[in-house]
């Protein structure tokens, strides 16, 4: 989409006209490219909701500006040269199949009057939110470069207004709407983690009893099971990105929390020291596993295990760090750090 821009950028420049031979520019600040996310054809209520996400999930990042519109009729050169006058230098037509089991899209360069790309999305599910979403991940590829996100979803634990004092899981679009309560038993659930296998996703979390901290998982449409039962605390795993593989933290009664490994026929103990290790986060190869632990120091310091041969080196030097969380695309750590 790089050419897009320039392109309206040359257009911008070449309507200046200018007092002086010369100038100079001091500040430059990256403006919102307008994307018009056109409606044709008739528009009923499930249609209606895919264009109004559609407009929402292309603004969110901040880069683009969104509006709909509406064409009766089809899509001809003097819309889409009306769609640049506006100020839109990129048009997203919009509209239902006949029989209405897929939505077809086609993105446009209204400067050049050209069709970037075009495609069908057949609806999956009964949820018009969720197919606008799919056609977003589709779209931002082309748009930016980078995977799309829409789809995805986030997992977090809130106090209850049911149950004061306790926590309940829940589960919410990549934007935080649309809330959904996974657990609310009235048991204190905390720290929630994805499982990584799209075709069947599950929550696991932690829950008080009276005995111990029990790790349980829970699928989307509620049902619990108890996945780690020993002695003392059960909690934070972590998923190989292929999914085969999780590491979590156990301490089974002895004092310190030390990593568990478990792959298929395999469960092994990664960690011997007398400290706490804890928030384990897999490497995008899932051959290393990035952790905390304060078993040299006292204070938690940032760690890396080789599956390997189990060789741990020391990641950080100081201060107090906690919680990494590794970022497969950027190949980079994300982590708390207390200083002062």
């Amino acid at each position: 989409m790089r050419y897009i821009i320039v392109s309206a950028l040359a257009i911008i420049f070449s309507q200046v006209a200018y007092a002086n031979e010369s100038f100079a520019v001091k500040a430059a600040e990256q403006q919102k490219i307008g994307v018009a996310i056109v409606c044709v054809g008739d528009r009923d209520t499930q249609l209606d909701e895919v264009i109004t996400t559609l407009c929402k999930d292309l603004a969110f990042s901040g880069q683009f500006s969104t509006a709909e519109r509406e064409l009766h009729g089809a899509v001809g050169m003097k819309h889409i040269k009306r769609l640049f006058k506006e100020g839109f230098p990129l048009a997203l037509f919009v509209n239902t199949q006949i029989g209405g089991q897929a939505i077809e899209w086609r993105l446009y360069d209204t400067i050049s009057g050209t069709m970037i790309l075009g495609k069908k999305y057949a609806k999956r599910g009964a949820v018009p939110r969720v197919w606008a979403h799919a056609v977003s991940d589709a779209l931002w590829p082309v748009l930016t470069t980078k995977p799309g996100f829409f789809s995805t979803r986030i997992t977090y634990c809130r106090s209850s207004a049911k149950h004061l004092g306790k926590k309940i899981i829940c589960v919410a679009d990549y934007d935080g709407t649309h809330e959904q309560v996974l657990v609310s038993s009235g048991a204190l659930s905390i720290a929630p983690r994805w499982n990584n296998d799209p075709k069947n996703p599950l929550v696991f979390y932690s829950e008080y009893t009276k005995k111990n901290m029990r790790l349980m998982a829970v699928d989307m449409k509620r049902r619990t099971k108890v996945t780690s039962d020993f002695d003392g605390i059960n909690m934070l795993p972590s998923f190989s990105p292929d999914g085969s593989q999780v590491v979590y933290c156990a301490s089974k009664g002895q004092g310190s929390c030390q990593l568990y490994y478990c792959a298929q026929g395999i469960f092994e103990q990664l960690t011997h020291n007398d400290g706490n290790n804890v928030s384990p986060t897999f490497d995008k190869e899932g051959k290393t596993v990035y952790f905390c632990s304060d078993f040299e120091t006292g204070r938690p310091q940032l760690y890396a295990c080789a599956l390997a041969n189990h060789t741990t080196s020391r990641l950080t030097t100081g201060g107090y760090c906690a919680s990494p969380h590794y970022n497969p695309q950027r190949d980079q750590l994300v982590y708390g750090k207390l200083i002062e």
